[in-house]
């Protein structure tokens, strides 16, 4: 702070609640505090993240000044980094769940950093409104900058976050008008704003912007806040979806922040080159000076704080945190909740074990971790905000605190039953591929991770994966030298499970050693064990340098996984460092080109299942009339009642078996396409008889998909062995004939057994509507009979009489898996309000995410 604003009560405040505001906004769009303090003259002052960039005035400026016009996808690609970092700021809510209703209500080119590589950060935030601000500007003063004020914040009204979405508006107006909206008095400007006199006119079409972009624009800067878009989150979507349109970029990147990037360094082809070298030349001579600074013998104070230090171990002496639980515990140290006590946020903080911090090597290795991470920034890797060491010599780092749990936890990797273990192959897939994302950053700083495992990766409970535990990486630097130099006295640092043979013998390792790593994990994710296991550590080693992995199907037989998606796990696993992928960016665009071609051709198959579910449908009764002409009459379709049998309990389903979102399966689609009003009959109707179906097949063994035990079973198709293989075949093969698929659907419908029990089990429950028991065994009946519509609503009734979490997860899955995602998300999130502490919700509510896991953000 300025020294003449000291004694000023009213910007002291400001500025200390621009501090606390700030705080409580973790997002890669805004710039974070790390700490808030005052001097030892009693001056206060804030230290906030580095942003390698320029402001989004200076790049305007630069632009003008160069004569380089700053194209609309240029300006649509800075318009959805901007949404997405405001939504977060409108939409961040408390610890209790209550939304704190932030505004920046300053929102400027001056106020927004631009990144050399790509990134954009909010900063400044001292006239921000809140609810938990401990002041408030003085009313009647207006702090925004004339041309950026919405017409309800000149006229003295409070407003929203729609102030901040004008604001957004005008400034992406700028950059592709290529001038400032305000041109004249900026007094007479405000006025005529306040008084509705104002309009942002059409950008010219000479400009060669889409009227798609002027409508968005138009919307953004409505004079009415009602018509202005409801959030910046709703405006970032649709800028989106329009610079989809524009052409790529040179080696056809569309990215957001590659364009944003790309057209930085056009403006300072120099950055950040220069500013980094200039930094470390400054950073070089302030240690020189400190070097020959005079250090007191004896400070009487600090001597004093230690002799009266407490023995609480909350308490960090010295500092600014106060220790919370124990979240964490490994051997090097311990993992804290912790609070900033000045800030008043929320954090982790590492604390090195007090044998550790005696040993230099620990120490040295835990400040290495430290500085690895501090100087790290994506979205998929932990923030750190401090290091040091406290009065007592315990040291310590601060890192943003998350919320979820690690990816062991997460897919149950250390749970006693197999079937339980593992994700669905799309979701395992759409882990690693964020993996890669942290690990191109790390390898980018010439880092290797050398420890990577579902430990040390952390699945947020937004479904951000996050790679933690740097606390043996190595700098590439450190074995560019002699490439047969090994570690001094053989010192290997990594997991067994997950350790590279290179990493294994000792040898120099690069960041193949981290691609090893991760195909060990997806190999874990997908078949539910790992590559390699044995009685020790170093029986796993001699296996990781000599034998081959089983396949997929040696390994989870069980399990039917993609043939394209298991080459590229071997690929990654492969011996020799020279015949896996070259990259982290090689590996994800290997798995993404999979998985979307897998996709693709099951959406192409499940298509023609529909089709053949039709077909079969005309045949049935086609043959079904023939023979009823030929014995008097369609009544004789019917005739003949064999003997009823006692049909058998209803399979077990556990609520962790019922899968998120499945495919349907070839018979489940057939019969869907068949009879489409089964379900709505099946609700009003009596059970009709069953006695001229055929005989039920013996139930078999449902197909596991990874990560959790299919909850369906399904009698056995007409051939067994073959024709079940071929029907739950790869996608990877083509789409089978339309003969083919006729067959598989005529020989998968529901087994009459599922049939008469959900019959029965839909009168128990009509007699005892209020009974949980009843309503359970109806919800879970239907599930099994594939009734999908009557599942629903026997899954609500049972939540309407059951006020436990089972039934609201039963339903959130059965909801999700038959095309209601948003409606479960709601369950989820009501419950979660009321039972933050639900383990189960939280791990369903992480999965479902944006609709499927987040890849990239």
């Amino acid at each position: 702070m300025r020294r003449d604003h000291i004694h000023d009560g009213s910007f002291l405040a400001r500025f200390l609640d621009e501090a606390r505001v700030q705080a409580q906004l973790n997002h890669p769009g805004v710039a974070q505090v790390i700490e808030a303090a005052s001097d030892e003259n009693g001056e206060p002052y804030t230290v906030v993240e580095y942003v390698e960039g320029r402001s989004l005035a200076d790049v305007r400026q630069r632009a003008i000044q160069l004569g380089s016009r700053i194209e609309w996808p240029e300006a649509v690609a800075i318009g959805v980094e901007l949404g997405q970092a405001l939504a977060h700021v409108h939409e961040r809510a408390g610890s209790d769940g209550t939304p704190l209703g932030i505004v920046h209500r300053d929102l400027s080119p001056q106020n927004v950093m631009v990144g050399y590589a790509g990134e954009l950060k909010l900063i400044d935030f001292g006239t921000a409104r809140g609810q938990n601000r401990k002041c408030h500007t003085v009313a009647g003063v207006v702090f925004a900058k004339p041309g950026y004020v919405a017409p309800e914040v000149a006229r003295q009204e409070v407003g929203d976050g729609r102030i901040d979405v004008y604001a957004m508006g005008v400034m992406i107006w700028e950059l592709c008008a290529g001038k400032r909206l305000l041109a004249g008095d900026p007094q007479k400007h405000l006025e005529e704003v306040a008084q509705g006199r104002f309009t942002v006119p059409s950008l010219p079409r000479t400009r060669g912007v889409p009227a798609e972009l002027d409508a968005i624009l138009q919307r953004l800067v409505a004079n009415d806040p009602d018509e202005r878009y409801l959030s910046a989150s709703h405006a970032a979507k649709d800028l989106a979806k329009l610079l989809q349109s524009a052409p790529a970029k040179e080696g056809g990147e569309r990215s957001v922040r590659s364009r944003i990037a790309s057209f930085m360094k056009t403006l300072w082809p120099s950055e950040p080159a220069r500013s980094r070298a200039e930094f470390g030349k400054l950073l070089k001579q302030a240690r020189h000076l400190r070097s020959e600074s005079v250090t007191p013998s004896s400070n009487k104070v600090a001597e004093l704080q230690a002799a009266h230090m407490s023995d609480d171990p909350s308490t960090l002496a010295g500092t600014p945190y106060r220790l919370g639980k124990k979240i964490g515990e490994g051997e090097s140290g311990q993992v804290f909740e912790a609070e900033h006590v000045e800030l008043g946020r929320k954090l982790a903080v590492k604390v090195l074990a007090p044998t550790q911090s005696a040993a230099h090597d620990a120490v040295e290795r835990f400040r290495r971790e430290a500085r690895v991470v501090a100087n790290l920034k994506h979205p998929n890797l932990v923030h750190l905000h401090d290091f040091g060491k406290a009065l007592d010599g315990r040291v310590f780092l601060a890192m943003e605190l998350l919320d979820g749990e690690t990816l062991e936890s997460y897919a149950r990797l250390d749970s006693d039953d197999h079937a339980s273990r593992g994700l669905r192959t799309r979701d395992a897939v759409d882990v690693c591929v964020q993996i890669t994302h942290a690990l191109e950053t790390a390898h980018a700083a010439g880092l290797v991770h050398r420890d990577l495992k579902p430990q040390n990766l952390f699945m947020t409970r937004t479904g951000i994966v996050k790679l933690l535990d740097f606390g043996v990486a190595m700098a590439l630097s450190d074995v560019e030298g002699d490439e047969g130099a090994r570690p001094r006295g053989f010192a290997i640092f990594g997991t067994p499970e997950y350790m590279a043979p290179e990493q294994v013998a000792g040898e120099p390792v690069d960041e193949r050693c981290d691609i090893y790593a991760l195909g060990c994990v997806l190999y874990q994710l997908l078949t539910g064990s790992c590559p390699f296991t044995g009685t020790s550590g170093v029986a796993i080693m001699g296996k990781q340098l000599r034998d081959v992995p089983e396949s997929f199907a040696q390994m989870a037989p069980d399990r039917v996984l993609p043939a394209s998606i298991e080459a590229i796990v071997m690929k990654a696993l492969s011996k020799s460092r020279d015949d896996r992928y070259p990259s982290a960016k090689a590996m994800r665009e290997a798995l993404e080109a999979a998985l979307a071609r897998t996709e693709r051709r099951r959406g192409v198959g499940r298509v023609l299942v529909g089709l053949a579910g039709i077909a079969s449908l005309a045949v049935v009764f086609a043959g079904g009339a023939s023979y009823a002409r030929h014995n008097g009459g369609l009544a004789g379709l019917f005739g003949g009642s064999p003997a009823t049998a006692r049909a058998p309990a209803i399979p077990e389903v556990t609520v962790d078996s019922l899968p998120v979102a499945p495919a349907p399966t070839v018979g489940a689609t057939a019969t869907t396409a068949a009879a489409p009003n089964a379900e709505s009959a099946a609700l009003s109707s009596p059970p009709a008889s069953t006695s001229a179906a055929p005989p039920p097949a013996p139930p078999t063994k449902p197909e596991a998909a990874p990560g959790a035990g299919l909850a369906v079973a399904e009698p056995p198709p007409a051939k067994p062995g073959e024709e079940a293989k071929a029907a739950l075949q790869d996608a990877e093969e083509a789409p089978p004939a339309p003969t083919k698929v006729l067959h598989r659907a005529t020989a998968r419908e529901p087994a009459a057994e599922a049939t008469g029990e959900l019959a029965s089990a839909r009168q128990a429950a009509a007699a005892n509507p209020h009974d949980p028991q009843a309503l359970r065994a109806w919800a879970r009946a239907a599930y099994v009979a594939r009734a999908s519509r009557e599942a629903r609503r026997a899954g609500r009734e049972w939540a309407a009489n059951d006020p436990g979490p089972e039934p609201r997860i039963f339903l959130a899955k059965v909801l999700d898996a038959s095309g209601h995602g948003g409606e479960a998300k709601q369950i989820l999130d009501d419950w979660l309000a009321k039972h933050p502490d639900s383990t189960e919700a939280r791990r369903l509510r992480a999965r479902l995410g944006g609709g499927r896991k987040p890849t990239r953000r």
